[in-house]
């Protein structure tokens, strides 16, 4: 690492809220206050480190517990990558055995999100899988809510999450050919890169992670990274169960 480069850390959620839930992403909004004090007092002590804090599905509990926080926090690189068919909707996508019911951010909050200097990103139609689909099908996903959500907030969209994590050289293109400049994703893959498009890894966090944790992602602890693909081997099963349903 150069004097002038920072190490780059992007940390992602999904939802947030109390109560039960089959499953791990929806994260307490106690303890995700923990996890951004924790994030702000490693800012204040370091200086060569930039923290993201991204968020998966666009649920409606981002706008509730997190855009309070996050918009007087001194960690400015927030992000929200929304599934466009269901803006204003239930999860109805998610497989999760149907106990799971939450709203997605509806269009105003996606707004007021982007006004408050929160990116705005694509996370595709449908949460299909891209490479579970045709090249046709998986560019209409990529393309399509990319103009969905430009039509939402007046400006270019940039950036985008492929579902699942899933990506291949062929998904990659066809995000690079739509305009798209920034990827973001959890798991690590062999892609050709095309200068200024640009490949971001992430953290999950999940409704077990403590503060500890959080410092152990900041430091790329190789048994919390272990602890992570882990958990998100299930998305398979949520794959798998796609297909039939």
């Amino acid at each position: 690492m150069s004097k002038n480069s920072k190490k780059n850390i992007c940390l992602n959620y999904h939802n947030l809220g109390y109560g039960f839930q089959v499953g791990v992403n929806r994260v307490n909004p106690v303890i995700f206050y923990n996890h951004i004090k924790v994030l702000e007092d490693i800012l204040s002590k370091n200086s060569d480190i930039n923290i993201s804090v991204t968020f998966d599905d666009g649920y409606e509990n981002i706008y509730k517990y997190a855009q309070p926080l996050l918009n007087k926090s001194t960690i400015k690189d927030k992000k929200v990558f929304v599934i466009t068919d269901y803006i204003g909707k239930k999860n109805e996508w998610d497989f999760s055995f149907y106990f799971n019911r939450y709203n997605h951010l509806n269009k105003d909050q996606i707004k007021k999100l982007h006004v408050d200097g929160w990116e705005v990103g694509s996370h595709g139609l449908s949460h299909n899988s891209f490479m579970e689909m045709s090249k046709n099908d998986a560019k209409n996903e990529i393309v399509s809510s990319k103009k969905k959500i430009e039509d939402i907030i007046g400006e270019e969209v940039k950036s985008i999450a492929p579902p699942f994590s899933e990506i291949n050289q062929d998904i990659y293109d066809i995000c690079a050919e739509s305009g798209y400049n920034s990827i973001y994703i959890q798991k690590e893959v062999s892609i050709e890169p095309i200068d200024g498009v640009n490949i971001f890894y992430r953290n999950n966090i999940y409704s077990i992670d403590k503060n500890d944790n959080i410092r152990k992602k900041i430091n790329l602890d190789t048994l919390e990274k272990k602890k992570e693909n882990f958990i998100s081997s299930f998305n398979n099963l949520t794959i798998l169960l796609s297909r039939f349903l």
